[in-house]
């Protein structure tokens, strides 16, 4: 699925891949459609565990500079699936598994700032936006590793998610380059968070 469409799979492919005869797959599974959505339950399930226990914490001002525990985890999951992550939310992917994903991403992240700082006429189309705007960010990540950490990509996102309440972020717009020279654009010394941001350590 990485480079074709479910459609397009066949089982004698997987039988091959997985070196085992077409009887045996169908001892297991019914058809290409069964696999991927026994591979979408346990990738969505498990997403859904994790990511859970951020509306356990409330909206605070310090995760703007440091990683939010809570957005680590889910971030940590992905990562470590980061080649099947890739392919379920790719161009390739299931619409209805992504649909379902950005519906999980929505309820788990974004409902109850959308509740609380937004009014209702507004809430669909902000909720439109920054959840394509989350999911795509991590897929860019993900495919292109683009020098920042698990916990560097936690401070962006939150600082995408709620950026709007406050003004204790110091700075947006550092660059990758400019990271590992302890220096933001404007010459000062960056934060912690910027520092975190360069940081290549990232969980494998």
């Amino acid at each position: 699925m990485k480079g074709k469409n479910i459609d397009s799979i066949k089982v004698k492919e997987i039988a091959e891949s997985l070196n085992i005869s077409r009887s045996t797959f169908y001892l297991y599974h019914d058809s290409v459609y069964d696999v991927l959505q026994e591979i979408e339950d346990a990738f969505f399930k498990e997403f859904e565990r994790v990511s859970a226990t951020f509306q356990t914490l409330p909206l605070d001002d310090r995760y703007y500079n440091e990683p939010n525990p809570c957005i680590v985890k889910g971030l940590e999951f992905i990562y470590e699936q980061r080649e099947l992550a890739v392919v379920l939310w790719g161009p390739y992917g299931d619409p209805a598994f992504q649909a379902s994903c950005k519906k999980l991403i929505r309820k788990n992240f974004y409902a109850k700032a959308l509740h609380e700082h937004y009014i209702s006429g507004e809430s669909e189309l902000t909720a439109a936006f920054l959840v394509g705007g989350h999911q795509e960010l991590i897929n860019h990540w993900l495919m292109h590793d683009a020098g920042f950490t698990v916990e560097g990509i936690t401070i962006i996102l939150y600082r995408m998610m709620f950026g709007f309440r406050t003004k204790a972020v110091d700075h947006f717009d550092i660059p990758a380059g400019e990271q590992s020279k302890g220096h933001s654009r404007a010459g000062g010394k960056i934060d912690k968070s910027s520092r975190l941001l360069g940081n290549k350590k990232t969980p494998v």
